[in-house]
C-alpha cells in the first residue's frame, strides 16, 4: 500500500514540475504577481457583492410592483424568479459576446486556436 501512495505523490509532483502554459498568449494564475491576484480577487468579490445586492434589493421592490400589476402575494414570487432568469440569460449572452469579441480583436478564430493546441501536444 505504501508503494501505491508513493507513486501517487511522485506523479503529482511530476505534474506540478512540468508546468508549461498551453498557449503563450494566455497566462495562468500561477504566473500572476501577488498584486494582480489581489486585483482579480477584489474584482470578483465586488461582482459577487453587486449581484447579491441587486437580487436582494428586489425584495423591497416586489410589494409595490405587485400592487401596480394587481398580482396577489402568492403570485409575486414569480416576479423574483422572472427577474433572476432574465438576468442570468442576459449574463450568458454578454459573456458569450465578450468571448467572441476577444477572439475577434486577436484576429484568431476558435478553430485555429484549438488546432494550435493539438499541434503543440
Amino acid at each position: 500500500m505504501s508503494s501505491i501512495s508513493n507513486t501517487r505523490t511522485s506523479s503529482s509532483v511530476k505534474l506540478e514540475d512540468d508546468h508549461e502554459p498551453l498557449d503563450p498568449g494566455f497566462t495562468t494564475l500561477k504566473d500572476l504577481s501577488k498584486s494582480r491576484k489581489l486585483l482579480v480577487l477584489v474584482v470578483l468579490c465586488s461582482a459577487l457583492f453587486l449581484d447579491t445586492f441587486n437580487n436582494s434589493s428586489l425584495f423591497a421592490a416586489i410589494p409595490p410592483i405587485a400592487l401596480q400589476l394587481d398580482i396577489p402575494n402568492s403570485q409575486s414570487v414569480w416576479l423574483l424568479g422572472a427577474y433572476q432568469l432574465t438576468f442570468a440569460a442576459l449574463l450568458l449572452i454578454v459573456g458569450f459576446t465578450s468571448f467572441m469579441l476577444a477572439f475577434a480583436t486577436n484576429r484568431i478564430t476558435f478553430s485555429e486556436r484549438t488546432s494550435e493546441r493539438s499541434i503543440q501536444s
